[in-house]
């Protein structure tokens, strides 16, 4: 027992001295850009810890690696938005170091209150939810993202015909979109600006897009990349397909709210027969049956 405390006092130690060290480096920044007459925030310095805990995973091969073995972690970080190398990087240690912190301190438990086979089983509980808890943080990440490009879609493909019918062509209307339209479309402009960053780059405009579609793995952004590939292939105008990617985007959206309702619908009746059909039950036949009863306890 004693032996246990002294090393989860060291422990405690370790880990107060490393968050000092981090909180020291961060103030230190701040001092400096003080000192030059640069702002700082609490931004900026998350930031600066964020490259730094990066720094110590940043084994791009191995992380490459890493994530090709699984499918649906490259497909989850994909959708997340998660591609530079210092977010790879990021999440790659906190799948590292979350699981041995989850281990040491299970040992630590283990150690201070003794062995028994409850808390080995809660520690072994509690050792597997922090192997799987990235992995599904980062899924619910994807999700919202989604529903986001969901949301944003039909203005995207409003705005891109309006730019297609006042004469711009594909690779300046992405580039207004990209710049201009962060306010409104934030997740499509992520998506869009490293396409034309690479097709600055001498890569070809349509075969990124491609890969980019194929990688999102989102329905209607393929479709709409699918007309926007045809245009930079054929030329032409694209009004009445994106008219028509507009209709169809509508229509998808009309059709799961219509799902949505209806799924609500069939809740509220199971709700309904088990709160309000008792009641109502209760407020008919209840006088009824008080008396009954009135009348055979005269009896």
């Amino acid at each position: 027992m004693g032996f246990g405390i002294l090393f989860f006092v060291i422990v405690v130690a370790a880990i107060a001295l490393g968050i000092y060290v981090l909180t020291r480096i961060a103030a230190e920044k701040r001092l400096v850009e003080k000192r030059l007459s640069v702002r700082g925030d609490s931004q900026a310095d998350a930031r600066v810890l964020s490259m730094r805990f990066a720094d110590l995973f940043d084994d791009q091969d191995r992380i490459r690696k890493h994530i090709n073995k699984d499918s649906e972690l490259a497909l989850a970080m994909w959708q997340a938005g998660y591609r530079a190398p210092i977010e790879r990087a990021t999440l790659y240690g906190v799948q590292v170091l979350v699981p041995i912190a989850a281990l040491v301190l299970t040992a630590l438990w283990v150690l201070i209150n003794g062995y028994s086979q409850n808390a080995l089983l809660g520690g072994v509980i509690v050792v597997i939810l922090s192997v799987l808890a990235p992995k599904r943080v980062l899924k619910a990440r994807a999700m919202v993202r989604m529903k986001a490009i969901d949301e944003e879609l039909s203005l995207f493909v409003q705005m891109l015909r309006i730019l297609f019918d006042s004469g711009l062509a594909v690779e300046q209307a992405l580039k207004v979109l990209s710049t201009d339209a962060e306010k409104v479309l934030p997740e499509l402009t992520k998506e869009i600006r490293p396409i034309l960053r690479r097709a600055e780059q001498g890569l070809d405009l349509g075969e990124e897009l491609q890969k980019s579609s194929q990688a999102l793995q989102h329905t209607d952004y393929t479709d709409v990349v699918v007309i926007v590939r045809q245009m930079l292939k054929q030329g032409g105008s694209a009004r009445a397909s994106l008219t028509k990617m507009v209709e169809l985007i509508e229509g998808r959206r009309l059709s799961g709210m219509q799902e949505k309702v209806s799924k609500l619908s069939a809740k509220m009746t199971v709700v309904m027969i088990v709160f309000f059909f008792p009641a109502l039950v209760i407020l008919l036949a209840g006088p009824g049956f008080i008396s009954i009863g009135d009348s055979m306890g005269d009896m």
